[in-house]
């Protein structure tokens, strides 16, 4: 049916930019495949070549960050100067995807996003970084930080400008090196 990869592909772009300029403003139930197409530039017909609603567009901009962010990561796990590499990799991934992200994130299905990402990291990190596959105290672990990371990322996006996304990468790098409850301890007025 799509004969032609690089206009394949553009379409499809044009439908996700489409939808991401219009569900800033309006939530995803009330978005409409005449809205997108029009949007977009193309007619319903085309829109239904490649998706089967709205919805399954909204999983398609899911899935094109979850491998932008996946190829990103897998890029950068073993970089030498792994804090640095932290702060520079999160502050990019934040930056170059923010706007996918806000929407993603605060849609109430974003569950299923965060979940597969979790999943990837963990499974990656383990095999990645030689952790023991079957140490179930691990999958706590890496369940606890991704968990808090995920959930600060969409505090944050919330927030924006409470702090900058460089001041955000330290912050959860100073978190994840010093722990949560030592940090706030030390905040606290005797």
């Amino acid at each position: 049916m799509h004969k032609q990869p690089k206009i394949t592909a553009q379409t499809k772009q044009n439908f996700m930019k489409a939808f991401m300029d219009l569900n800033r403003h309006t939530p995803i139930e009330k978005i409409t495949v005449k809205s997108l197409s029009d949007k977009a530039g193309y007619n319903r017909a085309t829109f239904y070549n490649y998706f089967a609603d709205v919805y399954d567009l909204y999983e398609s901009v899911e899935l094109y960050v979850f491998r932008k962010i996946k190829a990103k990561i897998e890029a950068n796990i073993r970089h030498v100067d792994a804090q640095q590499n932290y702060i520079e990799n999160f502050t990019s991934i934040a930056f170059q995807y923010k706007s996918y992200l806000e929407i993603i994130l605060r849609n109430p299905n974003s569950d299923y996003f965060t979940t597969q990402v979790k999943t990837y990291l963990t499974n990656y990190w383990i095999q990645e970084l030689d952790l023991p596959k079957n140490d179930i105290k691990v999958q706590y672990q890496l369940n606890f930080y991704l968990s808090a990371v995920m959930a600060t990322v969409s505090h944050w996006l919330r927030n924006q400008n409470d702090m900058t996304i460089t001041e955000l990468a330290a912050f959860l790098q100073t978190m994840s090196s010093q722990g949560i409850l030592p940090n706030i301890l030390s905040k606290m007025t005797k």
